[in-house]
């Protein structure tokens, strides 16, 4: 009974707190299945929680780990810590957990930090933290670097220390400018370290609070937290501090708290009294988006539960689409949305079963049964019609085209003719329409006239030339009842070409169309200079000539005209190549010889004295140089040898005949395709 009045308890306060406001909210999630514990640590690997050690409310020490995972809302025990039992600290680096510090069973503060292994579950020593021992410090990561500092010990701290996972070291920081502290609040937001809060013997408890920079190695006060605490628990969602309850000589607090690092301010959240009991020692830790609080205690109790805290709009998940998808309208707009629950709280303020809109903006609705609080939230846009110009109707001359552009970003586009590019390419006279569309479901149209009347003027100022010293070349551009305008302003249809340059003209007539023309003219004091080359051979299947002579014409032996000429076989090529000053001729001799140049070797003859096969030689169809051939017979005796391709062996040792059988021969020539010596060796059978 005891437990089911909790629970109901617990219920209509997190309703309460929704209702109070509704862009925060809190909701429940599974229990360790554990006893209830304070100063525990907690870190967050590959989307799952850990938490560490805890002190029981009979005074147990406990070394256990725990692992929560959300998208089960289960908890699974690991291998115990094997550090402290009370108070440690811990931070995570690149997939790796580091915790360490603390209190052991008898009381010792403690020096020694561990690693954690989530794959394989196991815990190493690293190197021991340098400062004095202590426990309840604080700790933030920064590029990197894990800082640890003040704490409690046989002496109070504000130093701190960086630990280099990559070097396995510590190094010293610049201390906390105020008073030494343990239970301070820390984290770390957009590169830069937070520290705060706290309580030091006496007992004495702080609100000032403090911005580390890990560049200049510095800190700089900033505006104190509302009420000096010690042990509250933090969070850090969407580079925005939390900080719940705590305690101090009044007792102990149940409030929220956000602070806005970019403003510099602390603002106290409407939705008080959402962790259910005021408590301090508990640990607050972000995962997947969202934030959590476990555990925490007085001195009287020990809590094990485990809230959540989030947006609205990711805090919940309906069971089933109710107010169906986010959409938008363009013009005037009505709608009604509604649920079976008359107590249904929405966005409007409206508490009842529907509420109609009729503008833009973000509307949710909760509802309250006995599943507890279901959420669903849609968002509605106000589509914009965006303005589409193609230009006015216009005129343009024969051969000439233009492009219509109705680009709009995030849209469709629909032509008269139903192509549906954003760009439209007119190459003849008719009337032109686009329609766009955006995704917000808003059209927009616009059309454009376009007709031909002229025919552009024609303009051929001729092929790129090269004239020799003194000579003169008469450019023209007639066309009638026209302007021209040249490179250098002339308006005469013809010009007069005395030097090198580019010479160009435009020219347009009474209806306003144009067309310009463009000519290249070099000057030279020589005839061509032709030289194709030493004569040459090629292994491969061909060989191209090239020529590139500006303004030149070329003649080849086949009455061909190209500047270059593909060589398919043996033979020799000439070329007359001729300009204005005159004309030369080169000619070269080329021999093409197959890819390979290897040694064609028989297998096989038959000395028999019929003229066929009486002979066994090696046949190349490319020039042999340093050629050699040995033939042995079974028995390791060199019946032939010779340097000469053309030499044979006729199947005969010391004059006499040899008998049937195979024969090693060694072969040795200078591959002229590959540039190298080469060697083969292999066998011919001796047949009669």
């Amino acid at each position: 009974m005891k437990k089911t009045t909790f629970f109901l308890l617990l219920y209509f306060i997190i309703v309460f707190c929704v209702s109070l406001n509704a862009q925060y909210t809190w909701r429940h999630r599974a229990c360790l299945p554990a006893p209830g514990r304070t100063s525990t640590t907690s870190f967050v690997l590959n989307n799952k929680a850990y938490i560490v050690d805890g002190k029981t409310v009979n005074g147990a020490l406990l070394r256990e780990v725990w692992q929560y995972d959300p998208a089960t809302d289960t908890w699974v025990q690991k291998s115990n810590y094997p550090g402290a039992f009370f108070g440690p600290s811990a931070f995570v680096i690149n997939d790796t957990a580091y915790v360490g510090l603390g209190t052991d069973s008898v009381g010792n503060y403690l020096q020694s930090f561990w690693k954690y292994n989530a794959s394989a579950d196991q815990w190493t020593p690293i190197a021991a933290y340098p400062g004095s021992a202590r426990n309840i410090a604080s700790t933030f990561v920064i590029n990197g670097m894990g800082y640890v500092g003040c704490g409690l010990g046989l002496v109070q701290n504000t130093n701190f220390y960086a630990y280099n996972p990559a070097l396995n070291i510590w190094v010293q920081k610049a201390s906390l400018p105020g008073p030494p502290r343990q239970g301070a609040i820390s984290a770390s937001i957009n590169g830069y370290g937070y520290v705060g809060t706290g309580w030091a013997p006496g007992p004495t408890f702080y609100s000032d609070f403090y911005r580390y920079n890990p560049v200049s190695d510095s800190w700089i006060p900033l505006t104190s937290f509302a009420t000096p605490r010690e042990c509250a628990a933090s969070f850090v969602l969407n580079d925005t501090l939390y900080v719940l309850n705590g305690d101090n000589t009044t007792g102990y607090f149940n409030d929220c708290w956000r602070y806005d690092s970019a403003g510099n301010i602390w603002v106290q959240l409407p939705d008080l009294g959402c962790v259910e009991s005021p408590r301090n020692t508990f640990n607050g830790f972000t995962l997947n988006g969202h934030g959590y609080v476990f555990g925490g205690g007085t001195t009287t109790s020990r809590f094990s539960d485990l809230l959540e805290y989030g947006p609205e709009d990711i805090a919940f998940t309906m069971p089933v689409d109710i107010l169906g998808i986010d959409t938008s309208y363009c013009g005037t707009f009505s709608r009604l949305f509604s649920v079976s629950d008359s107590c249904a709280l929405w966005s409007t303020g409206v508490i009842g079963s529907g509420i109609t809109v009729n503008a833009p903006g973000t509307y949710w609705v909760r509802i309250n049964d006995s599943c507890g609080v279901s959420a669903d939230t849609i968002h509605i846009a106000s589509g914009i019609s965006t303005p589409i110009h193609l230009g006015n109707d216009t005129t343009l001359c024969l051969g000439q085209t233009m492009v219509l552009r109705a680009t709009t970003t995030n849209a469709t586009y629909q032509w008269q003719d139903n192509s549906i590019d954003s760009l439209y390419q007119v190459s003849a006279p008719g009337r032109y329409s686009v329609t766009v569309t955006t995704l917000t479901g808003c059209s927009s149209s616009a059309f454009i006239n376009i007709s031909y009347n002229a025919q552009a003027p024609v303009v051929n100022l001729g092929n790129d030339t090269t004239l020799c010293q003194g000579q003169t070349l008469i450019l023209q551009g007639a066309n009638l009842n026209a302007t021209y305008h040249w490179q250098d302003n002339a308006t005469d249809s013809v010009y007069l070409v005395s030097s090198p340059g580019v010479y160009s003209v435009t020219v347009s007539n009474a209806l306003g169309c144009s067309a310009t023309g463009l000519i290249n003219i070099n000057y030279t004091n020589h005839s061509p200079v032709v030289y194709l080359g030493n004569d040459t051979s090629v292994c491969g299947s061909l060989l191209i000539l090239k020529l590139g002579i500006p303004g030149a014409q070329y003649h080849w032996q086949d009455n061909s005209t190209d500047s270059f000429y593909i060589v398919k076989a043996s033979g020799k090529y000439s070329v007359t190549v001729s300009n204005n000053c005159g004309s030369s001729t080169d000619s070269v001799n080329v021999r093409i010889y197959p890819d390979e140049c290897d040694l064609l070797i028989p297998t096989g003859f038959s000395p028999n004295g019929d003229g066929k096969n009486d002979v066994f030689r090696a046949i190349s169809y490319c020039p042999v140089d340093k050629f050699s051939m040995r033939i042995y017979n079974r028995w390791g005796e060199l019946v032939f040898e010779s340097n000469d391709i053309n030499a044979g062996w006729d199947g005969t040792f010391k004059q006499a005949a040899q008998p049937i059988g195979v024969f090693v021969y060694y072969a040795q020539y200078f591959n002229y395709c590959m540039g190298q010596i080469k060697a083969v060796q292999g066998t011919v059978t001796l047949l009669r």
